[in-house]
C-alpha cells in the first residue's frame, strides 16, 4: 500500500499546487485511490477552482475531497498558515466509496439523512468508517443583532414555546451561517440510529468567520457537506477523540437555556455577566478587546460531566450586545433541568498531551499504523500559538515517525463511535488505519 502526505507554503496558490502535485501526489505510482486536499483560507474562490482543475487534470484522480482551513499540518513538517497540504493513498487493501456532495446542508438536511445511511450500510466489509467535511460557521455583520431576540422576556419566560419555534429559528440562523452545532448534532443522532456506526468529520473554517469552502474532485462548494467511506477486509480503522482538561476551575449551573444552545441565565442571573465573573475577568477589559467578535472567549472551555464519568466539552462566547451567552451545547445535551457545568483552563502543554492521548486511544487495537487523519479545533491552534508544531510531533511520536498523517484545524469536530454520536469543540478527533 502506497501512502504519502506533504505540505507546501507559499503566497501563490499556483506554486503550492505544483509543489503538491510533484512532491506528494506523483510519489504515488499510478492514479491514487484517494486524495485529500486542504488549502488555507485566505485565497480567492477562483484560485481554489483553478487549483482543483489543475490537480484533477494532472493526476486523473476521481476520489478527491477537501476544503479550506486556517492551518494545516502533516508529520515532520511545520504547519502552514498560507499554503496547502495533500494526503493520498493507493492500494488494494482499502476500498474508497465514490465521494458524495450534499448542498445547502444547513437548511436542507433531509436528502443527506435519507441517503447517507443507505450508502454506508451497502458496504460489506470487515471494517469501515466514513470521513466527512461540512461547512463551518460564517459570521454575518449583524449576527449579534439577530440574536437579541433570544434575550427578550418572552424567550426567557416561555422557553418551551421558543424551543417549538426553534426549527424555524435554526433554519434562519443556518441560512445566515450560524448554528453549526445544532445541525451537526441532529445529523449525527439520525445517522447513529440508522446504523452508521463509525464516522469522523469536521467543519471547513476561516478564523475570521468569513467564507469557507468544500471540495469534491474539481468542484468547489460552500454551505455543503462532502464525504466518502473507507472499507477493508484486511485493514482496521481505529478512531478516538480527546480534549485538554488540564485544570478544572469553577462549577456553575446553566439555569435558562434554549435548544439552539443559547444560554440565557447562569446561576439564575444574566449569563453574560455571570460567566465573566466565573472567569474572573472584568467586563470593561473583555469588551475592549473582543467587542467585534462572536467567539470572544474562545480560549475558555466548559464541560458537562457524563454518566460514564467523562466530560462533554463545549465552548461559550460572550458579546457586549447580548445579555446571554452563545454556546456550542448540542441540542441533545440540553434538558429541562438546570445543567451542571465546569469551567476548564487550557495550556499549550495540555494541548500536546491531549493530542497524544487521542492518537494513543486510536491505535489501541492497531499493531502497524499505515496512516492517520486528524481533525483538530482551530481554537486549540490559538492556545498552542507558535508551539503548534509540538502537537503534531506528539501525534508522530505515537503513530511512528514515518507514518503519514494530516491534521486539519477545523470549525467544529464530530464523530460517531460504535453508534455513539459525539459533537464537541476545542478537541481533537483522529482516524488511524493499520493492521
Amino acid at each position: 500500500m502506497q501512502v504519502n502526505s506533504g505540505i507546501v507554503s507559499n503566497r501563490s496558490l499556483k506554486k503550492v499546487v505544483k509543489g503538491l502535485i510533484n512532491d506528494v501526489i506523483f510519489e504515488i505510482k499510478g492514479i491514487p485511490d484517494f486524495l485529500l486536499i486542504a488549502f488555507t483560507s485566505k485565497y480567492k474562490r477562483s484560485d481554489y477552482k483553478k487549483a482543483l482543475e489543475l490537480i484533477t487534470q494532472e493526476t486523473g484522480i476521481k476520489n478527491l475531497i477537501g476544503g479550506t482551513f486556517p492551518t494545516i499540518g502533516v508529520q515532520n513538517e511545520i504547519p502552514t498558515t498560507q499554503g496547502g497540504a495533500a494526503f493520498t493513498f493507493k492500494g488494494n487493501e482499502i476500498k474508497v466509496q465514490r465521494p458524495v456532495i450534499y448542498k445547502n446542508i444547513r437548511t436542507k438536511k433531509k436528502k443527506f439523512i435519507s441517503e447517507f445511511p443507505r450508502i454506508y450500510n451497502s458496504i460489506k466489509a470487515k471494517s469501515k468508517i466514513s470521513f466527512v467535511l461540512s461547512t463551518g460557521p460564517k459570521l454575518q455583520p449583524n449576527a449579534m443583532e439577530q440574536l437579541k431576540l433570544l434575550d427578550s422576556y418572552p424567550a426567557i419566560k416561555y422557553q418551551n414555546m421558543f424551543n417549538v419555534l426553534g426549527s424555524g429559528l435554526e433554519w434562519f440562523l443556518g441560512k445566515q451561517g450560524l448554528g453549526t452545532g445544532s445541525y451537526i448534532d441532529e445529523l449525527l443522532n439520525y445517522l447513529a440510529i440508522n446504523n452508521v456506526s463509525d464516522l469522523i468529520g469536521g467543519a471547513t473554517f476561516d478564523i475570521d468567520l468569513q467564507d469557507n469552502y468544500q471540495f469534491v474532485n474539481n468542484f468547489i462548494h460552500s454551505n455543503s457537506l462532502v464525504g466518502t467511506s473507507f472499507s477493508s477486509d484486511t485493514i482496521k480503522f481505529g478512531h478516538s477523540w480527546a480534549f485538554d482538561k488540564s485544570e478544572k476551575t469553577r462549577e456553575y449551573s446553566i439555569t435558562h437555556k434554549l435548544k439552539s444552545g443559547y444560554i440565557q441565565k447562569i446561576n439564575g442571573e444574566r449569563a453574560n455577566n455571570q460567566l465573566l465573573q466565573i472567569m474572573d475577568l472584568p467586563s470593561n477589559i473583555y469588551n475592549e478587546f473582543f467587542e467585534r467578535f462572536s467567539y470572544a472567549n474562545a480560549l475558555y472551555l466548559s464541560g458537562i460531566k457524563e454518566e460514564d464519568g467523562d466530560y462533554h466539552p463545549f465552548m461559550t462566547a460572550n458579546h457586549p450586545k447580548l445579555k446571554g451567552v452563545v454556546s456550542t451545547l448540542p441540542p441533545s445535551k440540553i434538558t429541562k433541568k438546570p445543567i451542571k457545568a465546569e469551567l476548564f483552563t487550557q495550556s499549550g502543554l495540555g494541548i500536546q498531551r491531549s493530542a497524544y492521548e487521542c492518537a494513543n486511544k486510536a491505535v489501541k487495537e492497531i499493531i502497524n499504523p499505515k496512516f492517520g487523519i486528524f481533525i483538530n479545533c482551530a481554537n486549540r491552534l490559538l492556545i498552542a500559538g507558535d508551539k503548534i508544531a509540538e502537537e503534531n510531533k506528539k501525534l508522530a511520536e505515537r503513530l511512528g515517525e514515518d507514518v503519514p498523517f494530516i491534521t486539519l484545524y477545523s470549525g467544529c469536530e464530530f464523530s460517531i463511535f460504535n453508534k455513539k454520536p459525539m459533537y464537541t469543540t476545542v478537541s481533537i478527533h483522529g482516524l488511524v488505519a493499520g493492521e
